[in-house]
């Protein structure tokens, strides 16, 4: 090693030397005798293109001088470096390679991101293609070296929840303005069983200290369960304890953005908006340990008419939300172009490791059919159900939904349930559908069983019972034909009402 160091000196001194010698010392000399119009016949151009390719000839030698760096000096150095100037534990290989195109840089193999945790090293991310831009000035000088910037290329990481300390404790600090960039990658998540849990394919992202918002700059595209968004990040510096973050999911047309504040070490504040399609709802919340309770703020909501109460808890992941809204407008929650069923279809929530509860309060004060709905979302561990959501009608009755299961069968997206109708005035009923006199025979009530493709918009009727019994060959009969329609329009009201009245007339005798 010593050896190696001692004729990299004497190499570096005579190529100054050589240089100093041959090209500027004698750069006037060369001038005299060459360039002279009066001793030479070389036109201007000649003159000019001999000085260019002399000045590029030594400029590409002078940017190859790091190939005669020892390997091993470059790869303790770069280590040294990334962690003082970066923060970052990069642990590099000795496969290093040197090139001066598009600029200086070092290209490392299969290099990796440790994360020290009580001073065990473990593996974070590995990195295939590591390249590292270094400054152009004063490469005669080995120990001067500096980086301008990193630049990944398909990576992979493996985190785990106690892996977030070195997340948090790397945006606490300022970081290098020189930015780390990534292209192409994928990030896993495992559980405590080392379980693969989840998926998130990267795109592209940038880390950096930006100067002019005095804050850690962290800018991320890419996609998770199928669905491409954005993530920006922010940490002040100046104040450590207030972040932002701004996700955006254009396919679906969400946005939501965050920022807190730390009070203390185990309780923070914040406030959010969370946007869809037209709709915006902010929301304060107060953050304690592993749970966190929020509220709606009606002074920034653009739905002044409705409020939210909830609780999520982070361990076990669970969440649990009230929200109480005036006229709700059923029909567009039935409408298969809304956000709420391209969640469905997009199968966001047929996550195994989610659990939540969605609770939806109506009054209905301008609605014909309905007073009061009350709709309930159960989601557990990749199994959904609406059960105990209810249609109620002051005058008629209540419409409870039972038994429901939401799944996927044979690349549909099925809605299976029963509907149990309790007739509270079988004569307001008949008067609300039109019924003739001649088939109003007092119901108590209704059971209707039925699949609901969610892909396709089309209803199929298993089965209805009035008075819990069993439908007769007519009543069978006219559900067959019903089903047997290709284009079956469910949301009109009057093929519905008549269908309703032909089946009760049946029921009636």
């Amino acid at each position: 090693m010593k050896n190696i160091n001692h004729k990299y000196k004497i190499l570096v001194k005579y190529l100054k030397n050589l240089i100093n010698k041959i090209f500027f010392k004698n750069l006037n000399k060369i001038k005299d005798n060459y360039f002279d119009d009066s001793k030479s016949k070389i036109s201007n151009f000649n003159k000019f293109l001999i000085a260019s390719i002399s000045i590029l000839f030594f400029y590409l030698f002078y940017l190859s001088i790091p190939t005669l760096y020892d390997k091993s000096w470059v790869q303790n150095t770069l280590e040294d470096k990334l962690l003082n100037e970066f923060k970052i534990n990069f642990s590099i290989s000795s496969e290093i390679s040197y090139e001066i195109l598009p600029s200086p840089h070092f290209t490392i193999k299969n290099a990796k991101i440790l994360n020290y945790d009580e001073n065990v090293p473990k593996e974070l991310s590995n990195l295939k293609n590591l390249k590292i831009f270094i400054s152009q000035s004063n490469l005669f000088k080995k120990e001067n070296l500096q980086i301008k910037r990193i630049s990944i290329y398909d990576a992979n990481f493996t985190i785990q929840k106690n892996d977030f300390s070195f997340f948090k404790d790397l945006f606490n600090q300022k970081l290098s303005n020189k930015k780390i960039y990534l292209k192409k990658g994928n990030i896993f998540y495992k559980d405590d069983k080392d379980e693969i849990v989840s998926l998130v394919k990267i795109m592209n992202f940038s880390l950096f200290y930006d100067d002019k918002k005095i804050s850690n700059d962290f800018k991320f595209r890419g996609e998770i369960f199928n669905l491409p968004f954005t993530l920006e990040f922010n940490q002040e510096i100046s104040d450590d304890s207030f972040q932002s973050i701004d996700i955006e999911s254009k396919k679906i047309k969400f946005n939501f953005y965050n920022e807190s504040k730390k009070m203390s070490d185990d309780i923070s504040r914040g406030f959010n908006t969370v946007s869809f399609f037209s709709s915006k709802f902010s929301t304060n919340y107060n953050y304690k340990k592993d749970l966190i309770e929020f509220s709606s703020s009606k002074l920034k909501s653009s739905n002044p008419t409705t409020n939210y109460v909830g609780i999520i808890s982070l361990k076990p992941f669970d969440f649990n939300i009230n929200v109480n809204v005036e006229n709700l407008k059923i029909k567009k929650l039935f409408d298969s172009n809304s956000v709420y069923f391209e969640i469905f279809k997009n199968e966001l929530i047929f996550n195994k490791n989610l659990s939540a509860k969605f609770s939806i309060n109506s009054i209905e004060k301008n609605n014909r059919m309905f007073d009061l709905v009350k709709i309930i979302l159960n989601i557990n561990n990749g199994n959904i159900n609406f059960d105990q959501t209810s249609f109620i009608n002051d005058n008629i009755g209540q419409a409870k939904i039972t038994n429901s299961r939401l799944f996927l069968q044979n690349d549909d997206l099925v809605f299976n349930t029963d509907i149990n109708i309790d007739v509270k005035n079988s004569s307001s009923l008949f008067s609300f559908l039109q019924t003739p006199k001649k088939s109003r025979k007092p119901i108590k009530n209704i059971r209707i069983n039925l699949d609901y493709n969610l892909y396709n918009d089309q209803i199929v009727l298993n089965n209805i019972k009035f008075d819990d019994l069993e439908p007769n060959k007519d009543s069978q009969d006219l559900i067959s034909i019903f089903n047997s329609q290709e284009n079956k329009d469910y949301k009109n009201f009057i093929k519905n009402k008549n269908l309703f009245n032909r089946l009760i007339e049946t029921y009636s005798g």
